[in-house]
């Protein structure tokens, strides 16, 4: 299936929050126990002494839909201090994010920015200045199993975004762990 790149967007804000509503997707769910100790093992071994001895680290998820990734960092990195931002397309996404994340205070986590946005866009890289938490540049921009969601006439522009709000010295991580993208736009 042959999508035109204006009309990814629509595509998949419509499939994702259907997707959302149908309760596929849950404050509560978490990725596989594999994807999990690869994702974390992976940030552990890129990072090195970074992460387990930095007394703040910012990180960015582009593409966060429930937040289990930022879920995962704030349980795995319980030293220093996190603080965790993220965007997603589908506002729907985000609102199961900051369900996931709503009441719970931990002295080596804070809640940065939360919103809706595009991989593309330079906007969601760059929260408004009165937004809660830091904004970028970021230690860690990350994006797990999101890249290939995006048509690839696009991808290039989001790894670039993505090399724009990452600090000096820090990384970006890019995970794509499907062959083939969900709603079959390639």
């Amino acid at each position: 299936m042959t999508v035109k790149t204006d009309d990814y967007r629509s595509i998949q804000l419509r499939e994702f929050s259907c997707e959302v509503a149908r309760g596929r997707y849950k404050p509560t769910q978490m990725p596989s126990e594999a994807a999990s100790t690869f994702f974390i093992s992976t940030l552990a071994s890129v990072l090195g002494n970074e992460w387990r001895s930095a007394d703040t680290m910012s990180f960015l998820d582009c593409g966060m839909g429930t937040g289990s990734c930022l879920e995962l960092i704030a349980r795995e990195r319980t030293w220093g201090h996190s603080v965790l931002s993220g965007f997603d397309l589908t506002p729907a996404m985000v609102e199961q994010c900051e369900a996931r994340f709503t009441g719970r205070i931990a002295p080596h986590f804070s809640m940065g920015y939360l919103h809706s946005g595009d991989l593309t866009s330079a906007q969601a890289y760059n929260p408004p200045p009165d937004s809660p938490g830091r904004g970028g540049p970021y230690d860690v921009v990350f994006c797990f199993g999101v890249i290939q969601q995006l048509p690839h006439t696009l991808r290039m522009s989001a790894v670039q975004r993505m090399i724009e709000a990452v600090k000096l010295g820090g990384c970006v991580l890019i995970f794509d762990r499907h062959k083939y993208s969900m709603f079959g736009i390639k």
